[in-house]
């Protein structure tokens, strides 16, 4: 019995329009001149709705006419920005690339066409401003009010580095219909705080995620908080009258600048917080090196203590010092991740702060963090070698100790030994092993070093293993005797 292939004409539509999602753009365009048939079926959306498309494709134009809808796309000035005034092509996540406030006028008319076709869930706003720009306000403010009252179910709005004052001269008096937005991010400064407020309140029913940056955080702003009911996850400055955010039943995870400038009110009123908000699964906080900052440290931590009981999360960037930090370590017992960022890792230190550091390590054990499973380190040395830590009697106390351990490093540099005492290897080096850790990673900042001392097979949380590009693996064979 023979069996005869289908022709292309009696392949289903379905078939042939799963096999049309995984053609480039190219030759989806070529698939009008083949035949009818085709023609016909790349005209459906299901070939084209998980597609993204960059502003680097120079066939973006022809996509946006003929596509019937995308999954996302890119507006900037590399690409013909009528096409998106003029298209029918419904967008699902849209990015604009701003370069000029000449290309404000276009871009707000690219989002109020995209959010008539209906389609529109995600806005991503970059702006890239000049001191030579002088374009006229008044596009930039219609876009900003064109963000700002979106009402056909926009979900996010993303406005990654803030807004630059030229372009909010004026404030924003008009929200949106109704609440839609579930996640929102804008650095917060005195030129984005009237965009900012307008956003919280015309969206505080259905905002789930904020992220204000490190800008100062006023009484208007912080008011909008109260008893906002889906939050969960806010970033911002430390402000006064941290407290109110207790209101918020929803809110797991925090992130929290303080710095200098803070009075100790404001740092009362977060310890307060800390104190209240007692379904924390996340915490993340923020230092300036200051004399001043310890004291203030160990008030926050002892907060945080007091009702941490179901905390997950901790990281702290620069932290003051480490005592205090270990000390807490128990009294979180839920504790999974542990964060220890932005400080001394490698780099010689005076021997009373040698001992700090060495202390920290050696006294992560199961019996004072029994969940932990992921240490996570980073710290801006440029003098040590990230192998000749790793020989350190502490790296292998805490892995022995802690056999379901993961230690997350980055920041660190490979031997550099030749340029600061010229010679070429330091002690470690020299032994030949741990080839993973001689390299210099000073070329690489993003390089992310994962140690581990369990054996193969035996991880209990291979989630804690990440992979890619940028990391490197290290097995540390320890001596469990």
């Amino acid at each position: 019995m023979t069996m005869t292939k289908p022709t292309l004409r009696q392949l289903p539509a379905e078939i042939l329009m799963l096999v049309m999602q995984h053609l480039s753009v190219d030759d989806l365009l070529a698939c009008r001149l083949v035949c009818r048939r085709l023609g016909s079926l790349v005209l459906q959306p299901e070939v084209w709705c998980r597609r993204q498309l960059g502003d680097d494709k120079p066939c973006l134009c022809a996509v946006l006419c003929l596509a019937p809808c995308l999954d996302k796309v890119v507006f900037s000035n590399k690409v013909h920005t009528k096409a998106f005034t003029m298209t029918r092509c419904a967008v699902r996540h849209l990015t604009l690339h701003i370069k000029k406030g000449t290309e404000c006028a276009q871009a707000c008319v690219a989002v109020l066409k995209q959010e008539l076709l209906g389609r529109l869930r995600s806005v991503e706003l970059e702006v890239w401003h000049s001191p030579e720009d002088v374009a006229p306000l008044d596009s930039g403010e219609a876009l900003l009010k064109t963000l700002v009252s979106c009402s056909s179910g926009l979900e996010s709005l993303d406005l990654h580095d803030g807004l630059p004052r030229p372009y909010t001269m004026r404030p924003v008096l008009h929200g949106p219909l109704r609440s839609s937005l579930t996640y929102f991010r804008c650095e917060i400064s005195e030129a984005s705080e009237t965009f900012v407020n307008t956003v919280l309140a015309g969206h505080a029913a259905s905002l789930e995620e904020v992220h204000l940056g490190s800008g100062d955080c006023k009484k208007d702003t912080f008011q909008l908080f109260v008893g906002v009911p889906n939050l969960r996850s806010l970033t911002c400055l430390m402000f006064p009258g941290m407290q109110v955010l207790a209101s918020c039943q929803k809110l797991r995870d925090v992130s929290f600048y303080a710095d200098d400038r803070i009075p100790e009110p404001v740092v009362r009123g977060a310890a307060k917080f800390f104190r209240l908000a007692r379904k924390l699964r996340s915490v993340s906080v923020e230092f300036c090196y200051s004399e001043g900052d310890r004291r203030r440290f160990m008030e926050l931590l002892e907060a945080l203590c007091s009702s941490g009981e179901s905390l997950e999360q901790l990281s702290v960037v620069c932290p003051p010092n480490l005592p205090p930090l270990l000390r807490a370590l128990p009294r979180l017992p839920a504790l999974q991740l542990l964060g220890v960022l932005v400080t001394t890792l490698i780099d010689p230190l005076p021997d009373g702060q040698e001992k700090e550091r060495h202390k920290f390590l050696v006294g992560i054990t199961p019996a004072t963090a029994p969940s932990l499973r992921r240490l996570e380190l980073s710290t801006n040395d440029t003098l040590g070698c990230l192998h000749e830590w790793l020989h350190r009697d502490a790296v292998a106390r805490v892995l022995t100790a802690n056999p379901s351990l993961h230690i997350h490093v980055w920041g660190t540099h490979g031997c550099n030994f030749l340029r600061w005492r010229r010679q070429r290897y330091c002690e470690a080096c020299a032994m030949g092993c741990h080839r993973e850790a001689t390299g210099n990673f000073e070329e690489d900042e993003e390089r992310r070093v994962g140690l581990f001392s369990h054996g193969p097979g035996k991880c209990t949380h291979p989630e804690d293993h990440v992979t890619g590009d940028k990391w490197t693996w290290i097995h540390i064979h320890c001596n469990s005797d």
